[in-house]
């Protein structure tokens, strides 16, 4: 099951020389961020990034990913869990045995994370 991102409140203005300003920045295109708990991992956060361009923003992304981090030993092991372009369904990221071994987790919480990402529609 796929979640969605909420939309962020987002004040896109445009200066004098035509930049785009996005919350009093200026910026070419600009990320956004969603956050759940992993439904198996207690204290992990799956992160799902979405990337726009401000002429597009909010009908049309450029990109999104997926991942979570396990900090192991003072040592953060990153997950990436997929990625995804518009129009296109999500694209899974396999895990390596070592990696997951590494994290002291089981593929299954790997992919419990992949069902966290809250991919962006369409």
């Amino acid at each position: 099951m796929m979640g969605e991102v909420d939309r962020a409140e987002i004040a896109v203005e445009t200066n004098k020389a035509g930049k785009t300003i996005i919350n009093g920045v200026e910026v070419e295109d600009f990320n956004l961020f969603a956050d759940t708990p992993h439904p198996s991992l207690p204290g992990v956060t799956v992160v799902t990034g979405i990337r726009y361009r401000p002429a597009d923003y909010p009908e049309r992304y450029e990109t999104a990913w997926c991942y979570f981090s396990v900090w192991k030993n003072g040592t953060e092991i990153k997950f990436d869990l997929g990625n995804k372009a518009p129009g296109e369904p999500p694209r899974p990221r396999a895990s390596t045995s070592s990696a997951r071994n590494a994290a002291g987790i089981a593929i299954s919480d790997h992919q419990a994370g992949i069902t966290a990402c809250q991919w962006p529609t369409p």
